[in-house]
């Protein structure tokens, strides 16, 4: 059982929330694990972004290194 969270939301906040609960036709408790599901996943997928960039330069610079 998720423990409740008590806090302080701005209005823009809450009106995401709502919205979420309108489109997914769900209570806040859901509409809240709908939202850190959904910032987990884009994250997941902005690392996976970066790795891939990283690998790419370290790969230019390992092919530049036997070049010279």
């Amino acid at each position: 059982m998720r423990p409740k969270l008590y806090a302080t939301v701005s209005k823009n906040t809450t009106a995401v929330l709502h919205r979420v609960m309108r489109e997914q036709d769900c209570n806040k408790s859901q509409a809240v694990d709908f939202i850190a599901d959904y910032y987990s996943k884009t994250q997941n997928s902005l690392r996976e972004k970066q790795v891939e960039e990283t690998v790419e330069l370290v790969i230019e610079k390992l092919k530049l290194n036997k070049l010279v």
